[in-house]
């Protein structure tokens, strides 16, 4: 036999029964729990539980404490993870640039050492045309070459392969550039060998 609800329907909560939809279950956890009046109508709101002890009181001061910190742990869980994930996909090509600029590298000492006769002129105008929009694409997923030349020595950015004096200049400056560095993002990729 199936219990009358308070509308006169009759429902079944025995463990053999059919599962109820979705509607049924959510209006049966509200009459149970004393969220509806007997008319159906939204009650008056969350009501105040007396506390009847000491002890009790303590317990649901510390539920609520602990609440609340799993509210913060969940919230920073969730900050931290969407900062990988933007960090992720900011240097997911470091790998490949890496590969990338040693190809440029010896495209530029291609450029650098070619003969000026006409046969060749032409041919090397093509590479440079290939040069710069290989390069512009590379500039477009953030790679950036660290500026040396002439510019106060950087650890952070710069790796010294000798020194020497020098007249006129300030100590520190950097004379030659050996290999450049590159960045990617803001992240060094390679240190410019000065």
């Amino acid at each position: 036999m199936l219990p009358k609800r308070d509308d006169g329907a009759m429902t079944d909560t025995s463990p053999d029964s059919p599962p109820l939809r979705r509607r049924q279950r959510y209006q049966l956890r509200r009459r149970r729990y004393g969220a509806l009046t007997p008319e159906g109508d939204l009650g008056a709101g969350p009501q105040i539980v007396e506390v009847e002890s000491q002890a009790q009181a303590e317990e649901i001061e510390q539920l609520r404490d602990r609440l609340l910190r799993m509210q913060a742990d969940h919230e920073n869980h969730r900050r931290r993870m969407l900062r990988e994930r933007e960090e992720q996909a900011r240097y997911a090509l470091e790998g490949i640039m890496h590969e990338l600029i040693l190809s440029m590298d010896n495209f530029e000492r291609a450029l650098e050492h070619r003969t000026h006769t006409p046969e060749v002129e032409a041919f090397a105008k093509g590479l440079e045309l290939t040069h710069r929009q290989l390069w512009e694409t590379l500039a477009k997923n953030g790679l950036e070459k660290i500026e040396a030349l002439g510019k106060p020595f950087d650890p952070h950015v710069h790796e010294a392969m000798a020194t020497e004096e020098a007249e006129g200049v300030e100590d520190g400056t950097v004379l030659d550039v050996f290999q450049e560095g590159y960045s990617l993002n803001g992240r060094v990729l390679r240190p410019a060998l000065v």
